[in-house]
């Protein structure tokens, strides 16, 4: 093939299109129809410029392979884990090798491979002044989690004993933490104003966020390394249940996905390379939430050729 033209429709293009852009291409029923197409995964390499589009209606899982591409949607990968013996947990977080979370039912916490399975390796934190832990996040060296006496605690990998701990100041309830950038993000548990306080590792207040969507906080905050992302029930689509993203600043970006076709509302959560696995309300089962490059709403062509468009990756 010498160029483009051989499979873009009359009067298409798109050599000079950017990532993330559209462009219709002439494909086929079977693999190599052009040279380059993959009809299962509907992904065009094309030999010319090595460039790779994705055949709208098509999703590929974010692996990091196409990091300039606009991610798509954040959907439900068809797993359900059920911790039947753990009862309801009260906070997830991924360590970079292992889920940990924590189990109420066994004043414990609970180790789980990449694929949720519990490895046996748990500890204890009975008589270490908690009183109903909620939350748990990391920090690349240290654990922090919470509770309902508004206590913070800080624990190395081992959680013998709490390296340091304050009390969270100006909240009356504590519903969930994450920590980025060396600052703690708390979820209060009143309703109005809703609100984020903020401190730093001291427990000093440096500032705080309210909001109104969520209209019903669950306790869950994650982060992806950026933003924050939230639990609770979205109250411009009937009160149903959705994790929601914001700035470290308080500002929704707009980006958010539902929980709801699952069966129940999502709860506490945590983030790792693009998915989201959460723990579901009075429930003992984890689901896993799946971004996604590409478009998932399959397009035509709107010049008249009718041929499928395509989003460039790379």
């Amino acid at each position: 093939m010498s160029n483009f033209s051989t499979f873009f429709p009359s009067g298409g293009g798109g050599e000079g299109s950017g990532i993330n852009s559209y462009a219709p291409f002439k494909v086929g029923t079977i693999d190599n129809d052009p040279p380059g197409y993959i009809t299962s995964t509907g992904v065009y390499t094309n030999p010319v410029d090595s460039s790779v589009w994705l055949k709208t209606g098509s999703t590929l899982a974010v692996d990091g392979t196409y990091p300039n591409a606009t991610q798509g949607g954040i959907s439900y990968a068809g797993t359900n884990e059920d911790f039947s013996t753990s009862a309801v947990a009260k906070g997830i977080v991924w360590n970079g090798t292992h889920y940990l979370f924590i189990n109420n039912a066994f004043d414990r916490i609970d180790e789980l491979t990449s694929a949720g399975v519990a490895t046996g390796n748990t500890w204890s934190y009975a008589n270490q002044g908690n009183n109903s832990p909620r939350g748990i996040t990391f920090d690349g060296t240290h654990y922090y989690t919470g509770d309902a006496d508004l206590e913070v605690r800080k624990w190395t990998s081992t959680f013998g004993t709490p390296v340091s701990s304050f009390t969270a100041s100006n909240i009356t309830d504590f519903k969930g933490l994450t920590i980025l950038n060396g600052s703690i993000y708390i979820q209060e548990g009143s309703y109005t104003p809703k609100r984020i306080r903020i401190y730093n590792s001291a427990g000093t207040e440096t500032g705080d966020w309210t909001y109104t969507n969520p209209s019903t906080i669950h306790g869950g905050l994650t982060n992806d390394g950026t933003n924050i992302w939230m639990t609770g029930q979205d109250n411009t689509a009937g009160g149903t249940g959705a994790v929601f993203k914001f700035t470290p600043a308080g500002v929704f970006t707009g980006v958010k996905f539902s929980t709801q076709a699952q069966g129940t509302n999502s709860s506490f959560l945590t983030y790792v390379n693009g998915a989201f696995r959460i723990q579901l309300e009075s429930s003992t089962n984890q689901r896993l939430y799946q971004a996604s490059y590409g478009d998932e709403t399959a397009r035509t062509d709107s010049s008249g050729s009718g041929q499928p468009l395509f989003i460039k990756l790379k």
